[in-house]
């Protein structure tokens, strides 16, 4: 088994470990430091399709009800394809009824200059992946940066401090590739099972 020879994590485990029993974060870190070769992600399809309605114009509720009605005529290739279009049918349906909730201040849903970042913290590198950038014109004129990431796991809610200590990786990391002005406010964290959302606060906490 190929092991890494650097700390790493994503900010989704991350988040996962900052609140979990000791049992779980054992497994955790061993999966962090002996990574499968073959990464399974059975909510790949709710990612994907939340970040394109996000980035097209019109009802995004009205856009992945439709997105769900497709899911749900599919027919799946194997057991693990059933479950997958199950969960990510699932995933869609809470980020609908949490949508609503979220509060974007004027802000438009636009593509992120890079799709991931590595943010080193204490020698650890954690990994940010936003679904969208946040993008408004400020009262002065200038523009200003938020950015969207999607926290997708069920039975596994973030608390207070995970989830603000995300959205904190998530404004350093649109520091670090190259954004100005950004608005902490605009720096939300989802997590769509639980449908509490979270945003950072611009301390480095």
């Amino acid at each position: 088994m190929e092991s890494r020879t650097k700390p790493r994590i994503s900010v989704a485990k991350l988040g996962e470990y900052m609140h979990a029993p000791a049992g779980r974060r054992e497994r955790i870190l061993r999966d962090q430091k002996f990574p499968s070769a073959v990464k399974v992600n059975p909510y790949e399809r709710a990612r994907s399709s939340i970040r394109s309605v996000l980035l097209a114009d019109g009802d995004v509720v009205a856009r992945l009800s439709s997105v769900v009605g497709e899911l749900e005529r599919r027919s799946p290739k194997s057991p693990y394809d059933a479950e997958s279009i199950q969960l990510s049918v699932s995933a869609i349906r809470q980020f609908c009824a949490q949508y609503t909730l979220l509060d974007f201040r004027g802000a438009t849903a636009v593509s992120a200059l890079t799709p991931q970042t590595h943010i080193v913290v204490e020698g650890v590198a954690i990994s940010v992946t936003p679904s969208v950038a946040l993008r408004r014109i400020g009262r002065s004129g200038r523009e200003e940066w938020g950015a969207l990431i999607l926290a997708i796991r069920k039975g596994c809610s973030l608390d207070d401090r995970a989830g603000v200590a995300i959205g904190e990786l998530l404004r350093l990391s649109l520091e670090a590739n190259g954004y100005v002005t950004i608005a902490p406010s605009l720096c939300i964290v989802a997590d769509v099972f639980s449908k509490r959302s979270f945003t950072a606060t611009g301390r480095g906490q």
